[in-house]
């Protein structure tokens, strides 16, 4: 029999009194069935093995950099414990943009898991005056294709956040800032079902937390929609005057979810003595 999605969020089930062993197990696998449909795509803390701080990231643990600026591991950097870098080091060729990433490759909706979160900690960390250049970082979602999907662009010039709309070209101003020498954490979420993504953006400092994005159109028209990677970029405003400010990150993590989470938000006895359950979850699920 094909399973029938929900017709509404919110489904009330009678459970009679004459089976009260039943009943019970049936409560139970109802609760330990709450966050069964979330699973674990990739995450990091570029720790040792498999990660060698003596050498690029580049090949390390599958992770690919393209460019020819700076990208590496700290041993010992400001998350109190192995990280990674993308900047630092000018490039040695006119290619002014630097980009690192893990290849993920996967179809959210094929694989019955539409909806992506991704969380990050970084740091942007200014250039000294020995080379004054500030320049411009980039969290990147592509698909299988290298299409961007939706990308943010951090200005360490202005310290402004932008997103590139749907044709990957034009930047919209978030409203919001970051600080640089400062810790923050990006959490992103990507609904590959709807086609919509948010975003938000915590400073650990100030406490401060910025809604990035809220449920903006991913991609547009002939554009596939599935995940190759998330990407980290540096991208030098002046090719002759490269700054050496860099960003560094951790806890890299991606996870994906199933419409098929629900949760146990109530239990009453009826009249006849038996019990009523309600159970909560997105409409759709099936």
């Amino acid at each position: 029999m094909t399973p029938q999605p929900f017709d509404s969020s919110s489904l009330l089930l009678q459970i009679s009194h004459r089976r009260p062993i039943v009943a019970l197990l049936f409560f139970v696998a109802l609760t330990l069935g709450v966050g069964a449909a979330t699973r674990l795509v990739y995450s990091t803390g570029f720790d040792a093995p498999p990660f060698d701080p003596v050498y690029s990231l580049d090949d390390q643990d599958g992770w690919v950099a393209t460019g020819s600026g700076g990208t590496g591991l700290f041993s010992d950097g400001v998350f109190s414990g192995p990280s990674a870098f993308v900047g630092l080091y000018p490039p040695t060729n006119t290619n002014t943009e630097t980009t690192v990433w893990h290849p993920l490759d996967i179809d959210p909706v094929a694989e019955r898991h539409p909806v992506v979160t991704f969380s990050v900690g970084f740091v942007i960390w200014d250039s000294t005056t020995n080379a004054p250049g500030a320049d411009e970082f980039r969290w990147s979602v592509v698909n299988r294709s290298g299409q961007p999907l939706c990308q943010l662009l951090l200005d360490n010039y202005r310290f402004h956040i932008s997103y590139l709309g749907t044709d990957g070209v034009t930047p919209v101003d978030t409203l919001s800032t970051f600080q640089t020498n400062t810790q923050h954490t990006l959490r992103m979420r990507l609904d590959f079902l709807s086609n919509r993504w948010s975003a938000t953006l915590s400073n650990h400092l100030s406490g401060a937390v910025a809604l990035l994005a809220t449920n903006l159109t991913m991609a547009g028209p002939g554009v596939a929609l599935d995940l190759g990677d998330i990407d980290a970029s540096w991208v030098v405003s002046d090719f002759l005057n490269p700054g050496d400010n860099f960003m560094e990150f951790d806890g890299y993590q991606v996870e994906a979810q199933g419409p098929g989470d629900f949760r146990v938000t109530g239990v009453a006895l009826s009249p006849g003595g038996g019990a009523r359950v309600r159970v909560e979850g997105e409409e759709g699920a099936r």
